[in-house]
């Protein structure tokens, strides 16, 4: 008799089983009420789901991860959704790997300052002259999918007038030192960008690409 009282002491009473729940902000844990700090896992951060009451890293279905990312079930584990087109799944200056579905920075001279269609490597590239300070190389193209993102195949004319296609952007909107209109001194109020186009005389090249 004696045994049995020490064994029952020993054993802590469940506080809770499937037919018994918990308070309010508590979950039942082996049978113990633990307070929670979720109960769905919209309280959670990104790339975390909602298990038995905490936050745990991992994944259970889409919406646990980054827009764009999909849950991999069989690893609990957010994983970007593969790219499939250059324009719409990568980003600025990047090419879509169809063989891979990775977006990579394309290399070369996109936007490269120059001076002549010389200093753009050859193979068609043109230096396009913008009307502004500085000129930028274009790469020659056939269709808009042989650009990476943020550029398109634009009609443009070599330096000797020949006509070519060229990749193109407005380059100067992408680099630190893009040229200022000189009344815009430091502490004046920043010109916009359309104010600096007309400025330097690249207002009627937008109008050609559009």
């Amino acid at each position: 008799m004696i045994l049995m009282l020490m064994l029952a002491c020993g054993q802590e009473e469940a506080q809770c089983s499937e037919e018994q729940g918990c308070g309010f902000g508590e979950v039942c844990v082996a049978g113990m009420c633990t307070a929670s700090t979720c109960v769905t896992s919209e309280q959670c951060g990104m790339e975390e789901h909602c298990s038995e009451g905490d936050c745990v890293a991992g994944c259970q279905m889409d919406s646990d991860c980054y827009p764009g990312d999909f849950c991999d079930l069989e690893t609990s584990s957010c994983t970007k959704t593969p790219c499939y087109d250059s324009h719409t799944d990568c980003n600025f200056k990047e090419y879509c790997l169809q063989s891979t579905g990775e977006c990579v920075e394309a290399s070369g001279y996109y936007c490269r300052s120059c001076v002549v269609d010389s200093d753009c490597g050859g193979n068609g590239n043109v230096c396009m002259h913008w009307g502004l300070e500085r000129n930028f190389c274009g790469v020659r193209c056939e269709v808009e999918s042989d650009c990476p993102s943020g550029f398109i195949c634009a009609d443009w004319l070599d330096q000797d007038g020949n006509a070519t296609r060229q990749c193109a952007t407005y380059c100067w909107l992408y680099i630190d030192e893009r040229p200022v209109p000189p009344e815009q001194q430091e502490g004046q109020k920043e010109a916009s960008v359309s104010d600096i186009l007309e400025e330097w005389g690249a207002d009627e090249c937008i109008v050609d690409l559009e």
